[in-house]
């Protein structure tokens, strides 16, 4: 089983390769987790919003499969080939918001904590 630190670190590290594979490399994240969440908040300035920002976010809003939890997440970090499905990433996610304004690229993220 994995734990659930781990697991936010698979999930920090899939949007790290998102943002690092459009060559945005000046990332701030703010974490946060607790006894009943996680919430990731990234900030990262560009000149322009990525063409997938908006696939992203659909890939990300996915429902939460419970049953399938620690599969999804046995999965996550595993990259193959230059596309990028975000699908599997939002099975783990309970929340997904993102917007591009005045040059800087948002996106918050919640997963909610079964125990």
């Amino acid at each position: 089983m994995i734990s659930e630190k781990d697991k936010v670190n698979r999930i920090i590290k899939e949007f790290l390769t998102y943002f690092m594979g459009h060559q945005l490399t000046d990332i701030s994240l703010h974490l946060k987790v607790d006894d009943k969440e996680m919430a990731l908040a990234f900030t990262v300035p560009c000149e322009a919003e990525p063409a997938d920002f908006k696939m992203l976010l659909k890939e990300l809003n996915v429902p939460r499969e419970y049953e399938l939890e620690e599969y999804y997440n046995g999965l996550l970090g595993a990259h193959h080939g230059s596309q990028h499905n975000y699908t599997l990433l939002g099975k783990a996610l309970d929340e997904a918001k993102g917007t591009y304004v005045q040059g800087k690229l948002y996106l918050w993220v919640k997963r909610y904590n079964l125990a």
